[in-house]
């Protein structure tokens, strides 16, 4: 189960389906679908009629419909809204502007972060591409899936990574670090 489900840009009943575990329900199933569908209404602001549990074809997998709510979330999560862009990272830049930001830096959560900074910034940093992304992620960015479908480590379960706000050279920005390396994005203008 997610320790940061609180933190996230979820409503009270998609909150309370991701807390669900197995040993929670049991064998009821029919329970955990039904929870399903209420979460997925009221995140796509639908009638939950709209998600029945039957197609066309047959009935329908839970994981299949597991598999949209988590495409829609991440598009909610890794969209393409945010404003800061990719500057540099601390290898390229100097010890003062450095030292400076990491002086001015507060710690912020994942959800913080990728609201603010695209991820296609990400993959511009280069360091995007040693992770594992959804395809639906991949479009977003404008990256080929098959370069990082093989990847097995997703960024948001990285726990060596850090993220943050500061000011950079005298411009707000965020920044993560990762193997001691800042990479810097700061407010675009």
């Amino acid at each position: 189960m997610r320790d940061d489900i609180g933190k996230l840009p979820l409503s009270k009943k998609a909150k309370r389906y991701a807390r669900m575990t197995s040993r929670d329900l049991g064998s009821n199933w029919s329970k955990k679908v039904d929870l399903y569908q209420d979460m997925v209404a009221d995140v796509t602001n639908q009638s939950k009629e709209g998600f029945p549990n039957r197609d066309q074809g047959g009935p329908v997998a839970h994981a299949f419909g597991e598999a949209i709510v988590l495409a829609l979330l991440g598009e909610a999560l890794y969209g393409d809204t945010g404003a800061y862009r990719f500057v540099t990272n601390c290898v390229s830049s100097t010890y003062e502007l450095i030292s400076a930001l990491v002086d001015s830096g507060k710690q912020v959560s994942k959800v913080e972060f990728f609201r603010n900074v695209p991820l296609r910034e990400i993959f511009e940093s280069g360091i995007g591409y040693i992770y594992y992304w959804t395809p639906a992620q991949c479009r977003m960015a404008g990256v080929a899936y098959e370069e990082v479908k093989d990847n097995g480590l997703k960024m948001w379960n990285d726990w060596a990574i850090g993220y943050y706000k500061g000011v950079y050279d005298g411009h707000p920005c965020y920044y993560f670090d990762h193997s001691a390396i800042e990479y810097i994005f700061v407010k675009a203008a």
